[in-house]
């Protein structure tokens, strides 16, 4: 006997033949294993990342990586991206942050889920954006403070110190408004 691609059992001599199995019998995994996918090994790097940075560096010192243009420096920024409100009061500034990044996730899941057509390219920076709102989500639920560790610049200009989950987030709203603006539609259909 063999499978047919409804998975009915089959008679050994039938138009399937022996031990045929049509290709509808074997699933693919659903597109949407993009989003989960990147935005769990997004969580997990930045976790990590933070982890080896809280656990190996003291506040505000430093590691030169490649001279004075990238280094490792351990800060913990109070506020979202540039310090942003680092210096509102520290309730309604973690109410607030953790809210958004609440929010943004769940809005996040639920494209990713209701968009039943969409192809990894809409599916990839929507998980790395919602990856990283759940790493820093993470630090400011536990400790109330979000651990930035990768400094870039040159002499006197200097970018503001962030981390993997914020590179994460740039990089998945970059990709989304490439596939939007550049490419004229909204996602290419799942393969």
């Amino acid at each position: 006997m063999s499978l047919n691609s409804e998975s009915k059992l089959e008679p050994v001599g039938s138009a399937a033949g022996v031990g045929a199995v049509s290709s509808a019998a074997v699933k693919r995994p659903s597109s949407r294993a993009y989003f989960w996918g990147f935005g769990l090994v997004v969580l997990a790097l930045d976790w990590f990342t933070k982890w080896l940075v809280v656990r190996n560096f003291q506040p505000y010192q430093s590691l030169s990586i490649w001279g004075e243009y990238v280094q490792l420096t351990y800060v913990r920024n109070a506020g979202g991206a540039f310090s942003l409100l680092a210096n509102s009061p520290a309730l309604w500034r973690s109410l607030l942050f953790i809210g958004i990044a609440a929010v943004t996730m769940v809005v996040l899941a639920v494209l990713a889920y209701r968009e039943k057509q969409a192809g990894w390219d809409f599916l990839i920076p929507l998980g790395l954006i919602c990856g990283g709102a759940a790493g820093n989500l993470i630090d400011r639920v536990t400790v109330g403070t979000v651990v930035d560790f990768i400094e870039v610049g040159v002499k006197a200009y200097h970018w503001p110190v962030f981390n993997l989950a914020d590179s994460a987030i740039d990089i998945g709203v970059v990709w989304l408004l490439a596939v939007n603006l550049f490419t004229g539609h909204k996602a290419s259909p799942a393969a």
